[in-house]
């Protein structure tokens, strides 16, 4: 789910490999292959999110990596993007329009790797700022495709055929927890935060660009004195979607997740309801503190450094 941060104090807007088995392993060189090629990441918003280009019909899209998306939806599109680049016809109904899309065969590339595909959908999301919006977003329907590897050091993904990916040498395999039909991808952490410890479950979304965690008010309103004890004294308004959020922001002494401890993990508790309220979402700001991560989405994997 693309999430952006809005910071209201003080008043400052702010957006903020490889696989070891040789099977996986590309020469940049001599790769004639379209698969596996390295996809760089392009940077206009934040550290958080991950962008790359892409082609849809050959036009050059921006697009953030969404797993928390409609698992169906290759790429949506913004709609300013979506007319500036002409598959969509502002003058007539926006309703027809996106229903027409929705039927309509698009040719994808990225990176050279082709993939056409009817499942381009055409978004208008009010609540964002147009000065900040991506063109679009890359969707679960795509990643549950694909092995996707993302190295947060070198700042590039590939995309792996699945047919040929094993599980990595040096790798820990971690399951997501079922259910697996929402649209989120759940895992489980530890929390430590003045003195007190608590596990629960936690949200993959590498479409969020806020920072560490992100608590629901469900949670701020469980540890409430936690949290105020836990705060920096900012407050941070976050986008998603057509909603918004205030956030308290904190600093957590500790996470443990996975066999990883992570040291001083600064988040937000949202002192607002939002349609996620009791829910843990981490994204790319946790995930970047394992350099390389397979996602193997299709089949509720992960795989993170021993």
């Amino acid at each position: 789910m693309y999430k952006l941060p809005l910071v209201c104090f003080p008043f400052i807007f702010l957006l903020f490999s490889c696989k070891n088995n040789s099977q996986a392993r590309i020469d940049e060189k001599t790769d004639t292959t379209a698969i596996n090629k390295r996809v760089p990441f392009v940077d206009t918003l934040s550290n958080n999110h991950i962008i790359v280009e892409a082609l849809v019909n050959k036009k050059t899209v921006r697009l953030v990596l969404d797993n928390a998306t409609h698992p169906d939806y290759y790429i949506i599109l913004f709609k300013p993007s979506a007319a500036r680049i002409g598959i969509i016809d502002t003058s007539k109904s926006f309703p027809l329009e996106t229903d027409r899309i929705n039927s309509t065969l698009f040719d994808i590339s990225i990176s050279g790797f082709n993939d056409p595909t009817r499942g381009v959908r055409v978004h208008n999301y009010h609540n964002l700022p147009a000065s900040k919006l991506p063109d679009g977003l890359l969707g679960m329907g795509f990643l549950k495709k694909f092995v996707v590897f993302i190295d947060y050091q070198e700042r590039y993904l590939r995309i792996i055929d699945t047919t040929d990916f094993s599980a990595p040498e040096g790798y820990n395999e971690i399951k997501f927890i079922p259910p697996y039909n929402g649209i989120f991808k759940k895992l489980e952490a530890t929390f430590y935060i003045n003195g007190t410890q608590f596990t629960a479950p936690v949200s993959l979304d590498l479409g969020n660009g806020l920072p560490g965690f992100s608590f629901g008010s469900f949670f701020y309103e469980k540890y409430k004195k936690v949290f105020d004890a836990a705060s920096t004294g900012k407050q941070t308004e976050s986008f998603a979607m057509i909603s918004k959020t205030l956030n308290m922001d904190i600093t957590l002494d500790s996470v443990s997740f996975y066999g990883y401890v992570i040291p001083e993990v600064s988040s937000l508790a949202a002192q607002s309801e939002s349609g996620y309220s009791k829910t843990i979402i981490f994204g790319n700001n946790i995930l970047r503190h394992f350099k390389k991560v397979y996602f193997h989405l299709g089949s509720n994997k992960m795989y993170i450094p021993l």
